[in-house]
């Protein structure tokens, strides 16, 4: 029997977007995927440190898990990391905890050194434009100053934007653009870019 590859990717994309499918094997992937979920979210996800003298490590992690609502996010998760086999949880200082984003395998690329250490995480993902509100609606980006950085006016409700990350032990480039970039690209005229160093000395990503 030939492998279709096609029929496999839409069984995959069925089960990835929780839908009915067209055939018996995308409800047995379905089924399969939700017994996996329930052995390993029926006792619980608990974090904690190898070392941990004072416990202190153990309520800075439980700080984090709250922080981030892991909780509600366990499921798309899992499922994502059974599916595709791989992903990538990036690391964001966010006041004095963390925020933690998980990006599919579709959304970011690894590159590594010749000694296999992590050298460069790229990720690519797309939010909806807010549309500018009350006098703003009547600016343009240069006439809003700082903010239109931030609502791009004259943009419709639900218009896409891309961003691009490359994020490196000292340092974490940013594009933002109305077309979607490719991995490995160096960034092009018309798109906004920026660096900002990257304190934490590492790659934080996992």
């Amino acid at each position: 029997m030939s492998f279709d590859a096609t029929r496999f990717q839409a069984i995959l994309d069925a089960a990835r977007n929780r839908t009915v499918g067209d055939g018996v094997d995308t409800m047995v992937v379905a089924a399969h995927l939700s017994q996996m979920r329930l052995f390993m979210l029926r006792q619980g996800i608990e974090f904690f440190a190898r070392q941990d003298s004072f416990n202190q490590r153990r309520e800075f992690l439980r700080r984090v898990v709250d922080f981030n609502e892991l909780s509600s996010r366990f499921e798309s998760i899992i499922d994502s990391f059974l599916i595709d086999g791989k992903g990538l949880l990036y690391f964001r200082p966010a006041r004095d905890l963390y925020r933690i984003h998980y990006f599919s395998q579709d959304q970011y690329r690894t590159y590594y050194d010749e000694d296999g250490f992590l050298e460069e995480v790229q990720i690519i993902y797309s939010f909806k434009v807010r549309p500018p509100r009350g006098f703003g609606s009547a600016l343009d980006a240069s006439q809003m100053g700082g903010m239109g950085e931030r609502f791009f006016a004259g943009a419709s409700n639900g218009e896409l934007r891309w961003i691009r990350l490359r994020v490196f032990a000292d340092r974490i480039e940013q594009a933002v653009s109305t077309e979607r970039p490719q991995f490995g690209e160096e960034l092009v005229a018309g798109r906004a870019g920026e660096t900002r160093v990257n304190r934490l000395g590492c790659v934080p990503a996992t």
